[in-house]
């Protein structure tokens, strides 16, 4: 029910009779467990309930599932857990075992077609190649970090750089993570590339990759005259600062500097940035 406060924080809705309501709603609901094997109990006892044989472990250690919406549901978790091997297994079963080769549409007989598949399945690439539901603490326009704060280098001593979450209080700005999920399989025959995507915050991104699966470069956009973090890969954020790691590629952004995180400052709508691989 957490989501539901976000929401209306987010909204700037106030209704402090149905807040309450859902806090006591929730005051009712069992608290979360850590299981057995560490991760989230996914029922209230066990182990050995009656009903254990329909957990989600077991039917994603199955595959998942054969129908579109189901393929489609994995590839964008997958993606969202940055297991880009796991996108691609997804992708290509619905791909070659639900999708009709004449058309492209998602198999679902005996109707015509299942569009949950081709959307969902469609969402899920966009997922793998851009993420943006990510926040940073503090405001893009210099409250927190400065001018000079553009292109640093946040790893090693400068770590900056510290998650913010929906109810955040202070001012946070949108995170772009080009490539976090790419697998290897979509860099092969010279690399690729996609034009348009959408990012939270009003963004359009280009992204070009190479047959490495590196960052060729990119276009960013800013649309509604916001700025956002960008960086490549999957380096993440805790609340000590970046993590340390291999899991992201330096950058460079013309007039702002380089790092693995760089601070695109808007000058106001249509603003483009061109991000080159350092």
């Amino acid at each position: 029910m957490g989501i539901v406060f976000d929401a209306a924080a987010e909204l700037k809705k106030e209704d402090g009779e149905f807040i309450e309501n859902v806090e006591e709603l929730r005051s009712e609901l069992p608290p979360l467990r850590v299981s057995y094997f560490g991760g989230f109990q996914e029922w209230i006892e066990l182990p050995n309930h009656t009903l254990q044989r329909h957990n989600l472990l077991r039917r994603l250690d199955n595959g998942g599932g054969d129908t579109g919406w189901s393929r489609a549901w994995s590839i964008s978790l997958a993606a969202r857990l940055l297991m880009p091997h796991q996108v691609h297994e997804n992708f290509d079963f619905l791909l070659m075992n639900l999708t009709y080769p004449t058309s492209f549409l998602d198999v679902l007989p005996p109707a015509p077609f299942q569009i949950d598949g081709n959307f969902g399945g469609t969402a899920g690439i966009a997922v793998a190649l851009l993420q943006s539901h990510e926040f940073v603490d503090g405001d893009w326009q210099g409250a927190r970090y400065g001018r000079s704060g553009n292109g640093k280098e946040c790893l090693g001593g400068g770590r900056e750089l510290l998650p913010a979450y929906l109810r955040h209080a202070g001012p946070k700005t949108p995170l772009l993570r080009l490539l976090p999920a790419l697998p290897i399989q979509w860099v092969m025959n010279g690399g690729g590339s996609v034009r348009g995507l959408r990012a939270r915050g009003g963004f359009e991104v280009d992204i070009a990759w190479d047959d490495r699966g590196r960052l060729s470069e990119a276009n960013v956009t800013s649309l509604e005259g916001g700025g956002a973090w960008v960086t490549v890969g999957h380096e993440p954020l805790s609340t000590d600062g970046v993590v340390a790691g291999n899991s992201s590629q330096t950058i460079s952004v013309e007039g702002l500097g380089k790092g693995k995180f760089v601070l695109l400052s808007s000058a106001g709508s249509g603003q483009s940035y061109r991000v080159l691989s350092a």
